[in-house]
């Protein structure tokens, strides 16, 4: 775990796209594979053929140490979400690879057989799943085997939500980044060092109702913008090397600004004052001040609720907090989260977000994001 090869970012590819690896470490040798994994000091066996010894399994997790497992079998697509947080604590020579050092890794994964197949392509490090043969598609719960409906669109939505919780002091201008957005995850990693960071796709995406009416573009360097769901339809036709780092997203937007949040005597955090409840939370990307005003919260879904998982009438209303840049652009500064609870056989979408937002003033509005 100590290694120079463990901590680097290209070859974490290696590690999990090798169909097989003999490891060289100063203790031990092993090898990993789908089916089996063989280490000189400990006690180890091919899952088909049990231990003589019950034993000699207590206390060794060997679900733990099969290297690469079967995608159709026993993956999910959280699998990939949690692989890109992994990769994100390892280290690059060049913030230029950070997103390319993860590419072939999220190119590679498939899910099901046959028509049914799901694949996954990237938008500046931003999983997006797609059906090869459907507009939507079916996902299956880590944990309920429950399954959800999706779009390439939904998916990509989901994957805004990432949410970050930084231990050290640097503080940096994500408007001057001309090589990654705000709005991704590699916009952290190229100014921090990561291995002090807590990175996280904190709900998981079978868990998450993307709002109905959103709708993304993204943009190339010849200035033409073109919806996320076509994109993913001409996928291997277009270059996503002349994409440039910035999205328009349609939403429910509303206006906020930011005063300090008193925990006793001490302001320890930020919190938005626009009509919010106690039990709201925003988690900021960086140790910077948000401004007083020129913020707004974007509405992008819900989920279950973090705190009130064991009620599923409850439900957490998830927006992306943005501050103005200039008169056309904003950026990410966090992820705000709102549990409420829900009448679904009641409400609109309007409805909802006026519970959420007391006294209103929510508007549809297109935002380009950089």
């Amino acid at each position: 775990m100590d290694s120079v090869w463990y901590t680097r970012g290209w070859t974490f590819q290696e590690l999990v796209l090798s169909r097989r690896r003999l490891v060289f470490t100063r203790s031990q040798m092993y090898f990993q594979c789908n089916n089996m994994h063989r280490l000189e000091n400990m006690p180890s066996r091919h899952p088909s053929s049990p231990s003589p010894d019950s034993s000699l399994d207590a206390g060794i997790g060997h679900d733990n140490l099969v290297a690469f497992r079967n995608l159709n079998s026993r993956t999910t697509v959280q699998t990939l979400y949690r692989q890109i947080q992994q990769y994100y604590y390892k280290r690059l020579s060049f913030r230029e690879d950070i997103i390319k050092a993860v590419t072939g890794i999220i190119n590679a994964f498939e899910l099901g057989q046959g028509t049914d197949q799901i694949r996954a392509t990237q938008v500046f490090g931003l999983p997006i799943f797609y059906s090869q043969t459907s507009p939507t598609f079916w996902l299956l719960s880590d944990e309920k085997g429950s399954t959800t409906v999706f779009t390439s669109n939904s998916t990509f939505v989901y994957g805004l939500i990432w949410s970050m919780v930084l231990y050290d002091d640097i503080r940096y201008s994500g408007v001057t980044d001309t090589l990654f957005p705000s709005w991704s995850w590699a916009s952290c990693k190229a100014h921090h060092d990561s291995i002090y960071d807590d990175f996280a796709w904190t709900s998981p995406l079978v868990g998450f109702s993307c709002e109905e009416s959103l709708q993304v573009w993204i943009h190339d360097e010849s200035g033409r913008s073109l919806e996320l769901d076509h994109y993913i339809k001409a996928w291997g036709q277009e270059d996503d090397r002349l994409l440039v780092p910035k999205i328009s997203i349609r939403s429910w937007v509303v206006a906020c600004n930011a005063a300090p949040y008193q925990n006793g005597n001490a302001y320890d955090d930020w919190a938005l004052a626009w009509g919010f409840e106690i039990r709201d939370f925003i988690r900021l990307d960086r140790k910077e001040t948000p401004p007083s005003d020129g913020l707004v919260a974007i509405y992008l879904g819900s989920n279950q609720s973090l705190e009130r998982s064991g009620d599923g009438e409850w439900e957490d209303a998830v927006l992306l907090v943005v501050e103005k840049v200039d008169d056309s652009t904003w950026r990410r500064i966090g992820v705000l989260r709102c549990p409420r609870k829900r009448v679904w056989h009641r409400e609109n979408t309007l409805t909802w977000l006026n519970r959420i937002k007391r006294d209103g003033g929510w508007e549809m509005r297109t935002l380009c994001l950089v």
